[in-house]
């Protein structure tokens, strides 16, 4: 690999490290204390996680993107694992678009039981697809230090 291309993936894997722990400690912390939020503050609180959220994620999940994109295309060395971890990264952009948000959308109305449940059951999806790009990412890591 070309030493801008190693440069370009670590700051890909750092990216996908990053989210994928963000998403850990939403899928274990933060979704399930939604119910514990009392119903009155309930709007402003979705509210002001969904804007602090975006504010860390947004710009993290589009350098991810966008580098992923680039290791695919110029990357020769490890090609098929470099687009693998670019299908992954769409599959996570895929689910927020079209699974997250939407939900979180709603929820701005105010508290619902079978909504939160979707949410937390919906997000699985993506902390498992983080998890195995950031696996994907160690992997490359450990074969490029046993070079």
């Amino acid at each position: 690999m070309s030493e801008e291309i190693i440069w370009i993936f670590i700051l890909n894997s750092t990216c996908s490290f990053i989210l994928t722990g963000l998403i850990w400690f939403v899928q274990i912390v933060h979704y399930p204390s939604l119910p514990k939020f009392h119903r009155a503050d309930f709007k402003k609180h979705i509210g002001f996680h969904n804007r602090r959220t975006a504010y860390l994620a947004a710009p993290l999940m589009l350098l991810e993107l966008v580098t992923s994109f680039t290791l695919a295309l110029k990357s020769e060395a490890y090609f098929l694992y470099h687009l693998v971890g670019l299908i992954l990264v769409i599959l996570i952009w895929l689910s927020t678009f079209f699974i997250q948000a939407p939900i979180h959308f709603k929820l701005r109305k105010g508290y619902d039981d079978e909504l939160v449940k979707r949410l937390t059951d919906g997000n699985w999806l993506r902390t498992i697809l983080w998890s195995v790009k950031s696996l994907l990412a160690m992997h490359i890591f450990l074969i490029l230090l046993s070079n």
